[in-house]
Order: structure tokens, then C-alpha cells, then sequence
């Protein structure tokens, strides 16, 4: 096989941040906590630095100082206690050792082959949940994984995240978060929040994932501004993630990000394109506006490369707000990807849209709305301009955090469009948020309350998900349903879960070129 080398180089044109790292007495970077003193660094690091990150532009102690910050502390333990006591972190205090023992406790191929089998983790009722969603169909899409982690270049910002930076609001949900990922230490975190990924997907017979990454906040120069970067999760690490996976029944595959203020974005939309990635990842909220004609070019290079764009919709909580970065929340609205589709590009807004309020950029006053009535409204907009031959891109939500964080009202909302000519939704789990449940608030219950699950189901679903709730998330999607007046019961059509969205296959990745670069490429 002739083998091309597509790795990734990096070209960035990197701006120093001061806010943020301030210099001592001793001209010594230090976090405002004092954490890094004297020798004290040692105690963090068991290895000699080799290369430092592309975040920390050479500077040593800017590396120090944000493994300092992100350092796991008494309180993060005391977080995670309490978390699991109250049953909000699925698996939070499970090794990965004691992870894998758990999961091959029970045989899901041997279920799906001999139907169910007496079993002392899923009862036979959880078992035919199973059974039934699994064996009616060829391939699962799962178009919203992530794998986070602080290290492999990768850059969590403590503004967003750390204790005594972030909001303490911002720093517990991270906190649960991590848990969540299986990370119990900074260094070598995206390699434990991707082995539990591995765990996962490798006991969901015939998924497909999508891993996604997340691009850095640019400028208009094209400078990187890391200060205001909340979240940067590099391509090489959905790569790696993407690439190394082996399974005999299920399969991960890589997204791309790339910012359009970069100054590389079109050798690496041609690297990404060569690899086989179809899917580009966009984070609106980190200086991203969709609606400015800046962006045509790189609208015009994606549709002429058939590269599909999946973009963040709402506000962004991990990305810090300032008062010059304020306009930056706006950009994630719905309607700003009008200019997209009439350019020919099809559109994936992940959570269809949003539950929280935005502003709507139609009205006079621009009067807040709930997220999805924009998304809805523009759905509905892009396939009228679709069926006139106006606009040529196709729009699709993703199901991202849906049906277990947002509620019911909006759930049944969807499941009323779900069938109108058009409305296209594409199943995402947003995992890992997956493993965390609201306290007193669980999704299964709540819905079951609201008439949209059965009530029967509700227990079984609950011990799929202490099983594996990357599979239960799709499980408990495909059950729910809305009786209407009339009687009849509404549930999303399985076109959602098996890549044909609405009989036209959506392109995510090319499987030839992706197999060619995995045969060539050491991840």
C-alpha cells in the first residue's frame, strides 16, 4: 500500500496571556494560590519535561502552574464522595480495572445471539430493552463523544474549571465531570478518559461514534488567545483516540475542528479531508461568528470538499466570559446559520438548539426564547428554501444531551417534529455526560412521570445504565415515545440511529481513506 503521511504539524502563531499566570517576587510564574513554591514542583512530576504543550508557548513554569491549578485536591475527593453517595456520577469511584470486571460480568453478544440468559446484573426485562433495540438494527450512530484531558497538548482553562478561579458553580461541575471521564490525575488524563471510552464502546455491539474535538479560540490576526480558550481538545487526540480503538463489533471515528480565523484552515481542511473526516467540529462561543461573510471561503471549501459542519448551539459554559469576549456567546444562535446552508453546506446543530434562552435574532427587540423554538423554526425555514432550490445545504439537530438533561418538554416537543417532512435529527449521546444524573431529577423517572416512558421500563433502564450508560442513553432513546389525542404513540424513527437520516445518507467519514491512513499512520 503507498502510504502518504497525513500527521498533523502545527503552525500556531501563538499570543503570550498574562491575566491569567502572574510572576513573583522571584520573576516565577505561580496560580494566585501559591500552589508551586521552592522544590515544591517536584512533588507533582515524576518525569523530566521532554516538550511542553503548544499552550504554554516555552514557558515552564506557565506549565507548572496550570498542572498546579488543575491538581487533584482534598475538596475534588470530598466532591466525588459526596457525588456518589447522592448517586450523581455513574461509575465515579470504579478503577478502570474494576470497570472492565464489572462490564464483562455480562455477555451482551451472547444476548444478542441466544436472547436473554439468567443474569445477576440486568434482569431478563432489562435484557429484552436490549434484545429488541439492538437486534432491529444493522449499525448505531453515535455522532457526540467526547474524550477530555488536560494533557497530549490539550488545554482545560482553570478560569473555567479550577477551584479558586472558576465560579464555584463552574469548578463543581467540572469536577463531576472528570469523574465522570474516569480521570483521577491530570497528568495522563485524556489516556484515562479514552480507556474508559474503549470500555465502553467496546461492550455497545454495533456502534459507530463520532469523537469530537474542540479548535482554540482565534483573533482576527490569527492569533491564538489562550486566556479566553475554555476548552481546546486537539485533533491529534480525537485522531489517537479514533485510530487506536479495536473492536470486533463496534467502531470510533474521528471528527476534525478547525477555526476559520486560522491561518492553516485550509491545509487542514485538505490533512483532514485526506484522512477520510468529513465532519468538521465548530464551538461558536470560542470566537466563531457563522453569519460573517469572512467565513464564505471557508464555507465554499468545505461544500466543494463534502464536509459536513457539526456546531455547539447555545451558550458554552466552560469558555470564560469577559467584557471583551461578552459578544462571543451570542455566535452559538441558531439563526446565524442561515449563511451556511444558503452556501451549500449541510448543517448539524448539536442539542437541537438549545433549552436555554437566546436571543432572537428576528424579532425587533430581540426577545429571549428557549433555544430549540429557534432551531425548530429554522429547520422548518431550510427545507421550505430547500424544496425551492434556495438554499442547497440540509439542516439536522443532534440529540446531545437531550433526552437526559433537558426535559421533558422538550423531548416531547421533538418527538412531535420528529416525523414532519424535513425535520431531520441525527442521534448524539454527548457522553460522557452520559454518567451523570441529575440529583432527585433522574431523566427515566421524570419522563416516566410525564407519560413518555413506561413506567416498567424505568427500573430495568436503570440497571442497563449502571451496566453501561453509553449503551442505556441509546436504549432509552429509542423508548420514548408521545401518545397523542388521537391515540397514536410517537417514537423517533429508527433513521435517526442508523445513518440513513431521512433515506440520504449524511457522509462522516470516507471509510477507504480512513482505513488507508489508520494502516499507515503509528497513533
Amino acid at each position: 500500500m503507498n502510504c502518504i503521511s497525513t500527521e498533523p504539524q502545527y503552525f500556531e502563531d501563538l499570543t503570550p496571556i498574562q491575566s491569567l499566570y502572574t510572576k513573583d517576587a522571584s520573576n516565577e510564574y505561580s496560580a494566585d494560590s501559591g500552589l508551586f513554591s521552592g522544590n515544591s514542583k517536584d512533588q507533582f512530576f515524576k518525569n523530566p519535561i521532554t516538550s511542553l504543550p503548544i499552550w504554554a508557548e516555552g514557558d515552564v513554569d506557565k506549565y507548572y502552574a496550570y498542572y498546579a491549578y488543575h491538581e487533584v485536591t482534598r475538596l475534588d475527593r470530598l466532591i466525588l464522595n459526596i457525588a456518589n453517595y447522592f448517586g450523581i456520577i455513574i461509575h465515579g469511584k470504579k478503577t478502570q480495572i474494576e470497570l472492565d470486571s464489572h462490564l464483562k460480568c455480562f455477555d451482551i453478544q451472547k444476548l444478542l445471539i441466544e436472547g436473554p440468559y439468567e443474569n445477576p446484573i440486568l434482569s431478563t426485562t432489562a435484557q429484552m430493552l436490549i434484545y429488541d433495540n439492538l437486534n432491529d438494527i444493522e449499525k448505531v450512530y453515535d455522532i457526540h463523544l467526547h474524550n477530555l484531558g488536560f494533557d497530549e497538548d490539550n488545554f482545560l482553562n482553570p478560569k473555567a474549571s479550577a477551584f479558586g478561579v472558576a465560579t464555584h458553580l463552574d469548578y463543581i461541575k467540572f469536577s463531576l465531570l472528570r469523574y465522570a471521564c474516569g480521570i483521577t490525575s491530570p497528568q495522563g488524563s485524556t489516556n484515562e478518559a479514552r480507556k474508559r471510552l474503549y470500555l465502553y464502546a467496546s461492550h455497545f455491539p454495533k456502534l459507530i461514534g463520532v469523537v469530537l474535538p474542540f479548535h482554540k479560540a482565534i483573533l482576527g490576526d490569527g492569533k491564538v488567545d489562550w486566556d479566553n480558550t475554555g476548552s481546546y481538545i486537539s485533533n491529534h487526540t480525537v485522531l489517537k483516540t479514533a485510530g487506536r480503538f479495536e473492536s470486533l463489533s463496534s467502531e470510533l471515528l474521528p471528527a476534525t475542528s478547525i477555526h476559520p480565523l486560522d491561518p492553516q484552515w485550509r491545509e487542514k481542511l485538505f490533512r483532514a479531508h485526506a484522512k477520510g473526516i468529513r465532519l468538521v467540529k465548530w464551538v461558536p462561543p470560542q470566537s466563531i461568528k457563522p453569519d460573517t461573510p469572512l467565513f464564505d471561503n471557508f464555507y465554499r471549501m468545505m461544500k466543494q470538499l463534502d464536509m459536513t459542519l457539526i456546531a455547539h448551539v447555545g451558550p458554552e459554559h466552560t469558555i470564560p466570559t469577559t467584557e471583551s469576549t461578552r459578544i462571543w456567546v451570542d455566535w452559538g444562535n441558531p439563526l446565524r446559520f442561515r449563511k451556511p446552508l444558503k452556501l451549500g453546506v449541510n448543517v448539524i446543530l448539536s442539542h437541537c438548539g438549545h433549552k436555554d434562552l437566546i436571543p432572537d435574532l428576528d424579532h425587533p427587540q430581540r426577545i429571549l426564547v428557549p433555544g430549540y423554538q429557534l432551531y425548530i423554526r429554522l429547520a422548518r425555514e431550510a427545507h421550505q428554501k430547500n424544496l425551492k432550490g434556495e438554499w442547497k445545504g440540509k439542516l439536522y439537530g443532534d440529540l446531545a444531551a437531550v433526552t437526559t438533561h433537558y426535559g421533558p418538554e422538550f423531548i416531547r416537543e421533538l418527538l412531535l417534529l420528529a416525523n414532519e417532512d424535513g425535520f431531520r435529527l441525527i442521534y448524539g449521546s454527548d457522553y460522557p455526560y452520559t454518567n451523570l444524573i441529575k440529583p432527585r431529577n433522574d431523566a427515566y423517572t421524570t419522563c416516566s412521570k410525564a407519560g413518555l416512558v413506561d413506567p416498567r421500563y424505568v427500573k430495568p433502564l436503570q440497571e442497563i445504565r449502571e451496566w453501561n450508560p453509553l449503551l442505556a442513553n441509546y436504549i432509552f432513546t429509542r423508548v420514548l415515545e408521545f401518545q397523542r389525542i388521537d391515540g397514536e404513540k410517537i417514537r423517533f424513527p429508527k433513521s435517526i440511529f442508523n445513518g440513513e437520516y431521512e433515506g440520504a445518507k449524511l457522509k462522516l467519514i470516507d471509510p477507504v481513506m480512513w482505513l488507508q491512513h489508520k494502516e499507515c499512520s503509528v497513533f
